[in-house]
Formats: structure tokens, sequence, C-alpha cells
């Protein structure tokens, strides 16, 4: 960071502050996702970079000034870079067009804006026209495999999608009186759902546990701490789960393509649009695993560590560095306010151009809409009960 590269603005040194987002009314949600998945990847950076032709829509445009103005920015006077707020008006706008029921008579939730978000960049028309957008948003792609154990019989059925997961988000329920070790133990405690309705083909059996697993894990993972209980007027649950430096997800990843002895695997050639007037998807092809496990094919991009990109990448490696967290202070998620912790990464000796000035160590900043504070060594205790994202 720190180098004068042709044709664009400076990036901002590594350790220096960026500028706050302006509050337009109830737009807290919007200014601390916007403030942390801008840092979130090596992606938003190009995106920054990013000619404008290739952003094709409004919404495209948008996000990309805004991730320029948040990560870009020419070196004013003496250590000062870029400005100190920015305004996130055009692409708050444009939000509210794709979306009515976003407004700012209210506020909204930071997880229901960014899937609305990710969704609505989206390459019009299908095809994608842009190297750079593709990238971006395969960042959060993900290749699951859904299991599910019929009560009755305990037969497993294996259903190893082709379809990429593209929302990156990982819900996780954070119930009033539980204990959790950490964000780990909160997703483990999580990840499997028991679904009363479900019938099964074997038996005829209802009720059933499922649970993922996965072949590609994404590059930007998004775990939400769902803290507010439907059954229960959407409260907020206060208990604490302490955010980890580091998540290793070796065991949600896929293992090499195996199943077990006796599984039943669920091979669908594709996975079509729904068809006219709402029909059901035709039931799959079934395949029942023998008493050896057997390798299933092989999948072009099928890395565990997000990307899947075919570059050789090692498909066991699992570990995420936190990056940012977005906390909410609230008893529910119609009310409270939204800020934003983003761990600035260290200077380099010599990356501002010759300057003398000793490397920044690593920190965190708190992004409260245009209130910035740096400096702080590690996370308050406080976002153990306030991290939501």
């Amino acid at each position: 960071g720190g180098r004068r590269t042709r044709g664009r603005a400076e990036l901002r040194p590594r350790g220096a502050v960026g500028p706050g987002l302006q509050n337009l009314g109830n737009t807290c949600y919007m200014n601390a996702v916007v403030r942390a998945r801008a840092v979130c990847g090596p992606t938003s950076g190009r995106l920054a970079d990013a000619d404008a032709a290739e952003h094709t829509t409004a919404g495209r445009r948008h996000t990309a000034l805004l991730f320029r103005a948040l990560l870009r920015a020419p070196r004013t006077h003496g250590r000062s870079w870029g400005a100190d707020t920015v305004s996130p008006r055009d692409l708050w706008r444009w939000v509210r067009e794709v979306y009515d029921p976003f407004d700012n008579t209210r506020q909204h939730d930071a997880s229901e804006f960014l899937l609305l978000w990710r969704q609505h960049l989206g390459p019009p028309g299908g095809a994608e026209p842009s190297t750079t957008w593709a990238a971006w948003r395969a960042e959060a792609e993900a290749l699951p495999t859904t299991r599910i154990k019929c009560r009755t019989c305990n037969k497993v059925r294996v259903n190893r999608s082709l379809r990429q997961e593209p929302n990156g988000l990982w819900p996780a329920t954070v119930k009033p009186l539980a204990s959790y070790a950490g964000v780990l133990d909160a997703l483990r405690q999580s990840s499997t759902e028991t679904p009363d309705d479900w019938r099964c083909r074997t038996c005829g059996g209802l009720g059933a546990t499922k649970w993922y697993r996965y072949r590609q894990l994404p590059k930007v993972l998004t775990i939400q701490l769902n803290r507010y209980d439907p059954l229960n007027g959407h409260r907020r649950s206060n208990a604490e789960v302490s955010t980890e430096e580091e998540l290793d997800l070796a065991e949600y990843a896929e293992p090499a393509g195996q199943v077990a002895p006796g599984e039943i695997v669920e091979v669908p050639d594709e996975d079509p649009a729904p068809a006219a007037g709402g029909a059901e998807h035709a039931e799959p092809a079934e395949q029942v695993a023998p008493a050896e496990p057997i390798e299933l094919p092989e999948e072009g991009d099928a890395s565990a560590r997000g990307g899947g990109n075919g570059r050789g990448e090692d498909a066991r490696q699992t570990k995420y560095r936190l990056r940012a967290v977005v906390c909410h202070v609230g008893e529910s998620m119609s009310e409270g306010h939204y800020t934003a912790w983003v761990r600035e990464r260290p200077s380099q000796e010599g990356e501002e151009d010759g300057e003398e000035e000793a490397p920044r160590q690593a920190g965190w900043t708190h992004y409260d809409d245009t209130n910035v504070t740096p400096g702080h060594k590690n996370l308050p205790e406080s976002v153990a009960q306030s991290g939501y994202l």
C-alpha cells in the first residue's frame, strides 16, 4: 500500500484509517455492512480500480465508487489521506429503487441488506460481462452437500448440489441461556436442523435431522450470530460469543467427495429452474454407497478453500482470519444502532515511498458512521454481546 501506480489513485497505506460514512437517517446498518465488506477479500480494491465500462448497472457503479472513496484516496497534505467522511447517498438511492421496504423511517436488518445488496449486484441479463465483478461475487460462493437422516429408519440421504450457493452467509442461533466458547462453538450448536414434516422415501417415516458439508468453502465467509428469537417477538439474546482471531472450518469440508457405506446418494443431472406454475423439481436419481466408501466424480472447481479456482489450491485449506465485525446494540431488529470494527493491516517498511516512519502494527478501528476511532489493540469485551455479522 501507499505506492503510486499509473492510472489510479494511491492505495491508502496499510494501517492508515479510512473515512467515516454519513448517516442519512437510519442508515447505520448499510454503513456498517459496506465498511466491513470493503476490507474483506482482495477484489473490493480491484472494483475500486476497475474501468467504468465494467460497472454495467447503477448499483455496480455506485458500489465501486463508494469502495474507491473508502479504499483509495489522493494524498492531500501532510499525513492526511482523502476526506474525513463520505456520503453513501447514491448507493442508498439505488437501494431504495430496487427494494421499496428499505426506507429511513426505521432501522433495518444488516444481514437482510447484505443479501439484497449482493443479489441485485448480479449481472444484467444473466451473462457476466465483467471478470472483476465475477471474482467479487465468487468470493462468497460455496458448494454444499446436504445430508438428511430419517428418524425412523436412520437412512442418510446425500444431495450434492451442482449449483453454487451464492451468499457465503452462515447463520448461528444464539440462545439466551446457552453458553458458547466462541463463534465456532455457536456454529456447531446451530449446524443441524430437525424438519418434522420431512417424509422418508425409503420407509415413509416423518421427521429427520439435516446438516451441511461443503465441497467448496467461500473465500469470504460471513457468519450471522442470530440473537433475535422469532418465537419471542424477535427479542434479543445477550449471551456472550467471543470472536476468535482465526477459525478452522475443516469439520465442515466434505472429505474428498466420499460418502459413508449405506448412504443414499441423490445425483441430480442439473439444478433446473422451477417449472411454470410452481411445479416441484423432478426427484433425482439415487445411488446407494456399497460396503466400502466410494469417491464421487470430482467437480472442476471444488477446492475447499473458497474459490475453487482451478489453480491447484490445497482443498484442505480451511482457515479464516477475522477481518471485520458488524455490531448491533438494541433490544430488537427494528431498533438500535449498528457499527463496524475493522482490522487495519500492519504497514511494511519502505512502503511510504522512502519516508522514514516506523512500521505500524495491526490494530482495530471502530467505525460509528462519521465517528472513527482507531488505535485499538484488541476488540473490546462488549463485542462478545454486540457482535452480529
